[in-house]
């Protein structure tokens, strides 16, 4: 039996599957783990595989739900544009569109996409609201953007909100939201705290807090050495602040 609409529990299981994210430099374009799951759907049951198979869109034969499925986000893109009209307007496929034109970097579109979809969605009220903020850092308005980011707890939403209020031309919002990201980090040496450092240190440069910028550097260096040794992050630490310079045996290390 062919279904005209996908149900929300196929629909869950794709919003969870479709995990693309945003921060600035690089959690922008990286899964974000604080992305909200739809709150009241079983993932278990409902992976990309089963959207696939068990949700049969007025598309050629489940072509969107396959490139989707393995991350060919340009065809899936292509597939859902290729309907009528009045299929391309069906909220399910307005969310499935707005997550590859994320995928794809164009934000705009998304934002629009996903512009009052979570009344007809109120299922995925959450993770709706959270994309959308992801495309207003890059489309606009972006102080919303920070806004709704700020309002969060997690580091990987911190470190948004800190962009977001940077690119707003906010400094001291930014700063602000900065130091709650690297607060939230607490003692981790994870990526999301590395990221939260290197935002850090970035914003205070700009502010002329060398010291700030040049500790926050170092931390990067510690627990991202690859990434450290790419971006020179040794000779930006000595121009800051020369008492913070690496010694002969951290560069061993």
């Amino acid at each position: 039996m062919v279904r005209r609409r996908l149900t929300f529990a196929p629909l869950a299981g794709l919003a969870i599957a479709l995990a693309a994210a945003s921060g600035c430099t690089r959690l922008a374009d990286q899964v974000d783990a604080s992305a909200p799951p739809p709150a009241t759907a079983s993932a278990s049951a409902s992976s990309p595989a089963t959207v696939a198979a068990s949700a049969s869109p007025p598309a050629p034969a489940g072509a969107w739900a396959e490139a989707v499925r393995v991350g060919r986000w340009k065809d899936a893109a292509a597939a859902i544009d290729a309907l009528d009209e009045a299929s391309r307007s069906a909220p399910e496929l307005r969310y499935v569109r707005a997550r590859a034109a994320l995928a794809l970097g164009d934000h705009a579109r998304a934002a629009r996409l996903l512009d009052g979809l979570d009344r007809a969605l109120p299922e995925l009220s959450e993770d709706i609201a959270f994309h959308r903020a992801e495309a207003w850092i890059h489309a606009g308005p972006v102080e919303d953007a920070a806004r709704y980011f700020g309002s969060r707890t997690n580091v990987d939403s911190l470190v948004k909100a800190a962009c977001a209020w940077e690119k707003a031309g906010r400094a001291r919002e930014a700063r602000d939201a900065a130091d709650r990201a690297v607060r939230a980090a607490a003692r981790s040496t994870g990526p999301a705290a590395v990221e939260a450092r290197s935002v850090r240190a970035r914003i205070a440069r700009a502010a002329g807090d060398r010291a700030t910028a040049a500790a926050d550097l170092k931390f990067v260096t510690r627990n991202d050495p690859g990434r450290a040794e790419a971006e020179g992050l040794d000779d930006e630490i000595t121009r800051l602040d020369p008492n913070q310079a690496a010694t002969a045996s951290e560069h061993i290390d």
